[in-house]
């Protein structure tokens, strides 16, 4: 998490572990529901791109190209 003041840069906030723990568990509970959302809308081109874009990716890994890969991620 980030925290900002006025008029100050952004630092890392400090966490405890508890509020980890609270922080996973409430992305656990709402990311099945935003999947469920996005998927609604996902059709074949969306899926075309995907798969392009993971060729891209699997071509650059085995190229040892990171910015290429970064670019396609």
């Amino acid at each position: 998490m980030i925290q900002c003041e006025a008029y100050r840069r952004a630092v890392v906030a400090e966490t405890d572990p508890d509020e980890i723990i609270h922080i996973f568990t409430m992305r656990a509970a709402v990311e099945p529901i935003a999947v469920g959302l996005a998927m609604q809308r996902v059709d074949e081109a969306f899926l075309e791109r995907l798969r392009d874009l993971h060729a891209r990716m699997d071509h650059a890994i085995a190229a040892s190209d990171s910015t290429a890969a970064a670019i396609a991620n």
